[in-house]
């Protein structure tokens, strides 16, 4: 089951690692987008304060390469599982669930 995550939140999560410069820019443009009325409306405290905590992790990577981007990567498999944050946000936009045999 999956819900409606703020777009703006999903664009930067989809783009994030390209537009960054570092880390600490990286948690900065995070936090202000969690600071935004829609995700303040959309996601519990329980869940901003998970992608808060992420946002400091993060913050301490340093300069963006590649090395950085798959630290982030394991950073965020360490802290929302396999799925990552939209998994965690229960927001998969992709393919809709197959309907289970006998319709």
């Amino acid at each position: 089951m999956s819900r409606e995550i703020p777009s703006m939140l999903m664009s930067f999560l989809k783009t994030a690692l390209q537009d960054v410069d570092d880390g600490y820019e990286y948690a900065s443009e995070l936090n202000r987008i969690l600071n935004s009325d829609d995700c303040q409306a959309a996601l519990s405290p329980k869940e901003i304060d998970a992608l808060r905590e992420y946002a400091d992790e993060v913050k301490k990577v340093g300069e963006i390469n590649y090395y950085s981007t798959e630290r982030i990567r394991e950073i965020e498999k360490e802290h929302f599982g396999e799925r990552g944050i939209p998994g965690y946000l229960k927001a998969d936009h992709g393919q809709p669930e197959k309907p289970v045999w006998p319709f």
